[in-house]
């Protein structure tokens, strides 16, 4: 991690962290990035389904962020990675990228199943005020598992924090007592839940089927459904692992039906107001 090897095109001095006017008073609703809070309405296009946060200490992160400026060269403006941050060297990997990306990362934080609802919300408000694992990395989102207590957990840790809240049950499915969308899908573990109104996270990796077309086009404009977009590698006819998602996509999207309005709602605004965090009101003495 040294900027005398990646300067990537930087003169000396120059840094593209953004200056300190960019950021927003935690107090205002705000999105949570690697770098500190942004207004929402600079999010722009996002993927809420991106892996860019390295699981090894021997991962090249030289080809990580050339990943990351791809992206940003074809349109997306931001990064979401919900597989929660669990090591100081992730954070301290994802705060390098970040300050060395000019688009905006967001990291969440996951459940500790040992720690009970009390300790899992300790937890989240301290992660949330000073940062992960002694870094000044915050998280944007809290990530739990499709299980009561971690349900739990992770709505009293948004109720305490104000971080929105996304239920994973892409790997093993959500609960039989989970309310989920009527949608035939041939795998609905590729779907993930927001407990405090249940609308659907969808992970197109896999592609997308004219029922998940029909299912956008109903409820795009409640923005009752997100959408991600993480393949394990890079096709090469494309020119990003992720451009799928802001280059076809889209196009798909209209020759479904949908109007240029509805796709911006899909890809710009419906991730925003659910990343957007509220600081919950103070308890009432």
């Amino acid at each position: 991690m040294d900027d005398e090897v990646f300067d990537f095109g930087l003169d000396a001095g120059e840094s593209f962290i953004p200056d300190d006017d960019e950021f927003v008073d935690r107090a205002q609703p705000h999105i949570m990035t690697v770098l500190g809070p942004i207004d929402p309405g600079s999010l722009g296009p996002v993927n809420l389904a991106a892996s860019f946060v390295p699981r090894r200490a021997d991962a090249d992160l030289g080809s990580i962020l050339t990943e990351i400026q791809e992206a940003a060269v074809v349109g997306l403006n931001a990064l979401v990675d919900l597989r929660p941050i669990s090591s100081e060297m992730e954070a301290r990997a994802a705060l390098w990228l970040a300050e060395r990306c000019d688009i905006h990362l967001v990291v969440a934080t996951g459940i500790d199943p040992d720690a009970g609802i009390a300790g899992n919300t300790r937890r989240l408000i301290d992660q949330a005020a000073t940062g992960m694992f002694h870094t000044r990395v915050s998280p944007g989102v809290i990530v739990g598992r499709p299980e009561k207590q971690s349900i739990d957990a992770a709505m009293s840790g948004r109720e305490a924090t104000g971080l929105p809240a996304i239920i994973d049950a892409r790997s093993s499915g959500p609960p039989p007592d989970l309310p989920v969308f009527d949608l035939p899908m041939a795998r609905m573990a590729s779907a993930s839940f927001a407990p405090d109104s249940w609308h659907g996270l969808f992970d197109l990796s896999d592609g997308v089927n004219p029922d998940l077309i029909a299912k956008l086009k109903q409820s795009v404009d409640d923005l009752q459904v997100l959408v991600g977009y993480d393949p394990d590698s890079n096709r090469p006819d494309r020119f990003s692992r992720w451009s799928w998602l802001i280059e076809e996509f889209p196009i798909e999207l209209l020759e479904a039906g949908l109007d240029p309005a509805q796709v911006r709602s899909l890809l710009v605004d419906a991730p925003a107001a659910f990343l957007t965090i509220e600081q919950p009101a103070p308890p009432r003495c």
